[in-house]
């Protein structure tokens, strides 16, 4: 389990230098201008080396002899995951094409992605008859009554204060 655990490790940080949005340094010397979308590409193959050498010598740790189970449950995606995966791709196409063809900062490009992924979500937890529960990431909850005391007088207090 170490030995795969340390494999992840390698494959990540070797899977990052060749796109710019597998590491933060390379996202910042993309957006910098310092280098082109395409450029990283040439990195693929020193990435693709940095991987694979760990990875063979790794090999030969693990036992031949033992095989894992197979787990005997069947796996389905929720609603909406193929969607998320698409936006996913989208989010990507849309700051390189706002950087290349319009001259814009990538952000602008993953700010956009990320509006449509919020877009989504909210379609998704419709879909699920979750939309009105709380959420802990975007503190959205079911108007009414609260379970927590000290929620529902802060509630209280921030409605008058508005309504001032």
């Amino acid at each position: 389990m170490t030995v795969a655990c340390i494999h992840i490790v390698i494959a990540a940080n070797a899977g990052g230098a060749f796109s710019p949005f597998g590491d933060i340094t390379t996202l910042m010397v993309w957006q910098k201008g310092k280098v082109g979308f395409f450029e990283f590409f040439a990195l693929f193959l020193p990435a693709l080396v940095n991987w694979l050498v760990p990875a063979l010598v790794m090999n030969f740790t693990v036992a031949r002899n033992e095989k894992p189970r197979p787990g005997a449950d069947s796996v389905q995606m929720k609603y909406g995951a193929v969607g998320m995966m698409g936006l996913f791709l989208l989010t990507i196409a849309t700051a390189v094409c706002f950087h290349h063809f319009l001259n814009l900062p990538p952000a602008s490009g993953m700010m956009l992605g990320l509006s449509f992924l919020g877009f989504y979500s909210y379609h998704v937890k419709r879909k699920e008859g979750r939309a009105h529960r709380y959420d802990t990431v975007l503190g959205a909850r079911k108007p009414g009554k609260s379970h927590h005391p000290f929620i529902s007088s802060w509630e209280k207090i921030m409605t008058r204060s508005a309504v001032f």
